[in-house]
């Protein structure tokens, strides 16, 4: 939550990580967006398209890259659904 609400600096475990900063930024907005819009894109964000349960996108919020993954974890959601 202290990436969601800024609130890094309360936060020692996660506010000694690099980059936890830009993170707590790029998450916040897109909570905000949310809110806002029922959109959680934003600028500093790539394309992120609706959910549709076909494509089932996620956005990946990752200290190196932030991406929009189709499926992510599918094999393990097939394991879930039983599927495999």
């Amino acid at each position: 939550m202290p990436l969601v609400t800024r609130n890094v600096d309360r936060a020692p475990a996660i506010n000694r990580c690099q980059g936890a900063h830009r993170m707590s930024e790029l998450m916040s907005r897109a909570w905000v967006a949310m809110a806002e819009t029922s959109d959680p894109h934003h600028p500093m964000l790539p394309e992120w398209a609706g959910y549709q349960r076909s494509r089932r996108t996620a956005m990946v919020f990752d200290l190196d890259r932030v991406v929009a993954d189709d499926d992510l974890e599918g094999a393990t959601r097939a394991v879930w659904d039983g599927q495999v």
